[in-house]
């Protein structure tokens, strides 16, 4: 089961109000350029680097987004108060329900803290409300060590504690203690390592050769590459790759190695003699291998994959049977018992069809697809709207006609057909 079941925002690039993307074993991100999808989808991963070993911000976006970005720009550039909020939610049976993270920065430093932490169980109850506190009287964040810590009466008519502790953080994370509740929030956020594999939408070129590295990496690189590593050193990963390009493309992949030089190869299925390079085979073939990697990697989440697959575009530069391909193949892993939360953000309506026609078979549950239309104002809000499909696999909600332009041009076609 994945560690987190909801993530949610306020004051954090376009979204100035508070939005939530909840997960599903298939969740879709749709909407226009520049809307704010991949800063939606980069949620995931900023978080997850926010609570990693090496983290010493209470947001690491320069891992995410670029070396120059700072964490001011990723607050809502319209907001009164320079602040982000960013909360967690857990699945059902953790004692911490859902945190809330809210950053800010002192004065005059400039300096990033967290300036409120706040616990709660599953019947929303606070467990621990932890505001910073100014070490003088003129409100100035001089140090982010010293916070008013609220802990509520184990009963209902006792009185809540209120009393100054010194804690430290590493990125989001408390430092070891044992105080509760901060001890089982520690324990939460360190079981989030490692749990998102993201793929930007710039992924890096196929090689023609390869050095083994002699050990594959844990999770992909968010440009896709090492993906010859995890090929070479799990056979079974191969193994399903291998029969998407057999059944759709008539290709078998190989991982070939002579003098310690790896070597991708799209052999015939018909004709063992003739294989190609994966670097002569075409943008599309190339682009959608760390794809379905990272994919048949999180399907072993009880051999240590990672339960959450964040991916923009994984259509790029497929053509539309392709794209439905992989559709069909997303849909498929959405389906089994105990599947990861992929996360996509595309404009494919090819795969937004397969989806829906997986719905409408009853080969897909309805409630494995979350599907948002993500929109912004314009005064520059982003809106992330929730989109369901019916049993027949039409989307119901704020739904735009979204891809009304390929059958706009149909229709033009066929009067200028009909005209002449």
């Amino acid at each position: 089961m994945p560690p987190i079941t909801a993530v949610t925002v306020e004051g954090y690039r376009c979204f100035a109000e508070r939005t939530t993307l909840t997960l599903a074993p298939l969740t879709l991100l749709y909407g226009w350029n520049n809307s704010g999808k991949s800063s939606l989808l980069r949620l995931l991963p900023l978080l997850i680097y926010s609570v990693a070993e090496s983290a010493s911000l209470p947001l690491e976006p320069r891992r995410v987004f670029d070396d120059k970005i700072t964490l001011r720009d990723l607050v809502w550039r319209g907001a009164a108060v320079a602040e982000t909020t960013v909360e967690f939610s857990f699945p059902d049976g953790q004692k911490i329900h859902c945190v809330r993270f809210t950053v800010g920065f002192e004065s005059p430093t400039n300096r990033p803290l967290l300036r409120e932490v706040v616990l709660t169980d599953s019947a929303q109850n606070v467990l621990l409300k932890a505001v910073h506190k100014p070490s003088s009287a003129k409100e100035t964040w001089e140090t982010a060590q010293n916070y008013t810590v609220e802990r509520p009466g184990k009963t209902k008519t006792a009185k809540s504690t209120v009393r100054t502790e010194a804690i430290e953080f590493q990125g989001l994370v408390p430092s070891a203690t044992s105080k509760e509740p901060w001890t089982q929030l520690r324990k939460q956020l360190l079981a989030l390592r490692d749990s998102v594999l993201w793929l930007g939408s710039q992924r890096g070129p196929i090689e023609r050769r390869y050095p083994d590295q002699g050990a594959p990496p844990r999770l992909l690189p968010s440009n896709g590459t090492e993906v010859e590593q995890v090929l070479k050193h799990h056979p079974d990963i191969t193994k399903a790759v291998s029969r998407w390009y057999e059944d759709h493309v008539g290709r078998r992949l190989k991982v070939q190695e002579a003098d310690r030089l790896l070597r991708l190869v799209l052999e015939s299925t018909t004709h063992a003699s003739f294989g190609v390079d994966l670097v002569d085979s075409g943008q599309g073939l190339q682009q959608v291998l760390p794809v379905l990697v990272s994919l048949e990697m999180a399907r072993r989440q009880e051999s240590g994959g990672p339960p959450i697959v964040a991916i923009e575009e994984p259509d790029a530069n497929l053509h539309d049977n392709a794209q439905r391909w992989l559709g069909e193949h997303l849909c498929k892993i959405a389906s089994e018992p105990n599947p990861p939360s992929v996360i996509l953000e595309t404009h494919s309506q090819i795969l937004m069809l397969a989806v829906q026609l997986a719905v409408a078979k009853g080969t897909l549950p309805r409630d494995r697809v979350r599907i948002y239309w993500v929109s912004t104002t314009e005064d520059g809000r982003g809106y992330a709207e929730p989109v369901t499909l019916n049993q027949q696999g039409e989307p119901e909600g704020k739904w735009p006609h979204a891809f009304a332009d390929k059958l706009a041009l149909s229709r033009e076609l066929l009067r200028e057909k009909l005209g002449a």
